[in-house]
């Protein structure tokens, strides 16, 4: 079970996420490819606590399968997000800015770990 500070941004699909097939490790794992961030079914939200706060995780990648996007999204309407995505063949760390109501992706370095550790500061 998830604590209550934990929210999903549609009802979520069961059979899509576990507590239990990797013990210690929140597992999701994607259900269709979207063609936005904002329709992927399988996000898990928070609310941040302010005036400041931080949140950080760290992601085993080494089963991302191509078309996917998994990261960290600081998620109001104009959103930011940092990932790795998987597309030919290839993985990478990215960085998407949707200040203008359009994602963008402002950067991206080739990644060569399973292991990723992202965080954000507010």
């Amino acid at each position: 079970m998830l604590p209550l500070v934990w929210q999903w941004n549609y009802n979520p699909d069961n059979r899509l996420w576990s507590l239990s097939q990797r013990k210690g490790y929140l597992r999701l794992t994607t259900g269709r490819v979207d063609t936005s961030f904002l329709l992927a079914k399988n996000t898990l939200t928070q609310r941040t606590v302010g005036p400041e706060c931080t949140g950080s995780t760290l992601m085993d990648v080494s089963k991302i399968k191509e078309g996917d996007f998994a990261g960290l999204t600081l998620l109001q309407q104009k959103y930011g997000m940092v990932g790795v995505k998987f597309e030919n063949g290839a993985k990478s760390t990215v960085m998407v800015n949707a200040q203008s109501g359009s994602p963008v992706e402002e950067e991206s370095v080739p990644l060569g770990q399973e292991m990723v550790y992202f965080e954000s500061r507010m």
